[in-house]
């Protein structure tokens, strides 16, 4: 598989999310060579068929992973190597400095798609991403704000827009308002929003 390629399957998921293919290839996307799964992963590959990178500028080589398995198998939707840290997913045309509207969203894809509609937007790989485990930051047992944090100019309005199962789940709820509550000690003025739960036809 040539570099920067993609598996049939993997352009049809980026394609079904709304990106261009301007986007896919300006954004660096490509499926993982099936010899270098394990390496990419750092183990925990059983099962894995497929992965399709992300990677995060200006992080020096870091990535996450949407994953396929093989049938019969399953495991977590997206994964990163082992032993690796959570990172901000930075798109190069987002304003770091600046202080216009940011959004703050979950995912690479959604990331990628509203920068694609004109938006400046921060991604998370997950909820908590923004985090990491501490023995106590400012009160006992709360995490602590990732350094790429730091990288932003928070003193700006600030969109906390995550997925509809906030509406109903507690912990992605309790992530959004920890967040917001970090960002506002940064300058921020924030606003949390869930995207609207849309029912099965």
């Amino acid at each position: 598989m040539k570099k920067n390629s993609l598996h049939p399957e993997h352009l049809f998921d980026l394609r079904r999310s709304g990106l261009t293919d301007e986007t896919i290839r300006a954004a660096g996307l490509c499926s993982v060579p099936p010899g270098e799964i394990g390496k990419k992963l750092g183990g925990g590959d059983a099962g894995v068929e497929s992965l399709l990178a992300f990677p995060y500028p200006g992080c020096e080589g870091y990535e996450r992973f949407r994953v396929w398995y093989q049938e019969g198998k399953s495991g977590p939707k997206y994964k990163q190597r082992y032993g690796t840290g959570n990172r901000l997913y930075l798109p190069p045309t987002v304003d770091l400095a600046g202080d216009s509207h940011l959004l703050v969203v979950e995912g690479e894809k959604k990331a990628l798609a509203l920068v694609q509609a004109g938006y400046q937007v921060v991604g998370l790989g997950g909820v908590w991403n923004w985090c990491e485990r501490a023995k106590g930051y400012r009160r006992p047992k709360e995490p602590r704000p990732i350094p790429d944090l730091d990288r932003v100019n928070w003193r700006r309005t600030v969109t906390i827009l995550f997925d509809s199962d906030g509406h109903e789940n507690r912990n992605v709820r309790l992530a959004a308002f920890r967040l917001a509550r970090e960002l506002s000690r940064r300058g921020a003025k924030v606003n949390v929003q869930f995207i609207p739960m849309v029912e099965a036809k």
